[in-house]
């Protein structure tokens, strides 16, 4: 099963997943927003459906944040964080984030 996502390809956003079984746990591989569609809430709303279908499939969800991209590492910890990731490692300049699935 894959997430599939109106809003991303629209807007063409690149997000990558990959589906690791039978762990059950969906990477967050990139999540990049192109330039011109920042500070629209884009991200949130796509953030909003991911998550939902993140706990509707029962998967936890494990990402790896990095200010490569030109977003402040503190800016994205803080913006996953809003949708229940938090920091389970921090390696170098690398902090890894998991969000835990939430049964409804």
């Amino acid at each position: 099963m894959q997430w599939d996502n109106n809003l991303v390809k629209e807007n063409k956003v690149k997000f990558d997943l990959s589906i690791w079984q039978p762990e059950n746990i969906v990477w967050l591989n990139n999540f990049i927003i192109p330039k011109n569609k920042r500070g629209l809430g884009l991200g949130k709303k796509i953030m909003n459906e991911f998550v939902k279908w993140l706990d509707d499939n029962h998967y936890d969800s494990k990402l790896l944040i990095a200010d490569c991209y030109g977003t402040p590492e503190t800016v994205l910890q803080h913006f996953y964080g809003t949708f229940g990731y938090t920091e389970i490692e921090k390696k170098g300049n690398n902090t890894y984030l998991i969000r835990k699935n939430v049964d409804k």
